[in-house]
């Protein structure tokens, strides 16, 4: 269950199957330079997703490879943290970072402006 906060505006979540995520898809939505930085695919996946979503309808890019996941650092064994920009609505540079981790089939990620 999750519930809808207006003070919570510039946060995205995404769950995702980690199986399901193949790289021929990230690859589609990312550039090289992202993948080869990335943990795995489903993480660069999830955290395009969550990235996203953190953005109001008004600033969200007509396509979601306009936003670069950058930056990965591990914080434990199966958990990253990485940052994000976007730089297409109306010359407005939008950075914000999140947090990817996975546990048995799925990987969560969470990210915020």
């Amino acid at each position: 269950m999750f519930v809808l906060s207006q003070k919570c505006h510039g946060l995205g979540v995404d769950i995702e199957e980690f199986a399901r995520i193949t790289p021929a898809a990230v690859a589609r939505i990312s550039k090289a330079e992202e993948l080869d930085l990335a943990p795995h695919a489903a993480h660069l996946w999830a955290a395009k997703e969550a990235a996203f979503k953190t953005l109001a309808l008004t600033q969200q890019p007509s396509v979601i490879s306009k936003v670069t996941i950058f930056d990965w650092q591990p914080t434990s064994k199966n958990s990253f943290h990485f940052r994000f920009k976007l730089n297409e609505t109306n010359h407005l540079k939008i950075i914000g970072e999140g947090f990817c981790t996975t546990k048995n089939c799925l990987i969560l990620s969470i990210a915020k402006i």
